[in-house]
This record gives C-alpha cells, sequence and structure tokens, in this order.
C-alpha cells in the first residue's frame, strides 16, 4: 500500500501540460516501440507464400561416371514444386537491373557438387556471396 501512495504522491508532482506530456510521450513510445515488434513477429510465416523471390538458373548440367548432373535445374524444379515462396525464372541481365546488393549462388553448382568430398564439393553446400555484376 506504502508503493501505491508513494506512486500517487510522485505522479501528482507533474502540473504543467508540459509536464504530463513530457510523462505520456516517456510511456508512450515504448509501448509502440514494443507493440509494433510484436505485431510484426507474431507469425512471420503467415503470408511467405506472397514474397517474391527471382531465380537465375546458369547452371550447365555436367557429366560424372556416366551420369548427368544438373543441380541447376533440380533446384529450380524443387522450388517450383514446394511453392514455398511466390517464384519467377528471370535472366541475368534482369536480375542484375533488379538487384543492388543480395545473395547468389554459385555460377556452376553441379561441377562442384559431383565431386564427392572434395574441398570445392563442401563448401558448396552452403556458399553465399555477393551479387557481382559479370
Amino acid at each position: 500500500m506504502r508503493a501505491l501512495r508513494l506512486a500517487a504522491y510522485e505522479l501528482r508532482r507533474f502540473r504543467t501540460p508540459m509536464q504530463v506530456a513530457g510523462l505520456a510521450f516517456l510511456a508512450l513510445v515504448p509501448l509502440l516501440y514494443g507493440g509494433i515488434y510484436l505485431w510484426s513477429n507474431w507469425d512471420p510465416y503467415d503470408r511467405i507464400g506472397e514474397l517474391p523471390v527471382a531465380v537465375v538458373n546458369e547452371d550447365r548440367p555436367v557429366r560424372v561416371q556416366g551420369r548427368t548432373v544438373d543441380a541447376g535445374g533440380d533446384f529450380v524444379r524443387r522450388l517450383r514444386s514446394e511453392h514455398l515462396v511466390d517464384m519467377r525464372e528471370t535472366g541475368a541481365e534482369r536480375a542484375r537491373k533488379g538487384l543492388r546488393e543480395g545473395t547468389t549462388t554459385p555460377s556452376c553448382p553441379s561441377r562442384p557438387t559431383s565431386a564427392r568430398g572434395s574441398p570445392a564439393a563442401r563448401s558448396a553446400r552452403r556458399s553465399r556471396r555477393p551479387w557481382r555484376s559479370r
């Protein structure tokens, strides 16, 4: 009970309109910040299907031990079949125009993925590098 009396006493000290506005501002800003944060992170995967993703497949299939490896084509087919995002296949020129910064997969992922156990195969699993104009 003593804490409530102390709080009421402190609030009575704010007498001028500017002091009340300052107190309201100090209470409102963190409340708005927290509310917007919760709203934006409530369900991040709810509308992920509307996320536009441009895909440029410049992979060239390679033959390894009598088998054709087409990692880029397999990747695009899997993206298309799963319908996770709004996938839009595009050309390299159009992608360069649309992007200022971003990430891209290696230009020929079939070659390093076909050499099992090699250092190139291990780095090809999850390689990302900044978009560079050719």
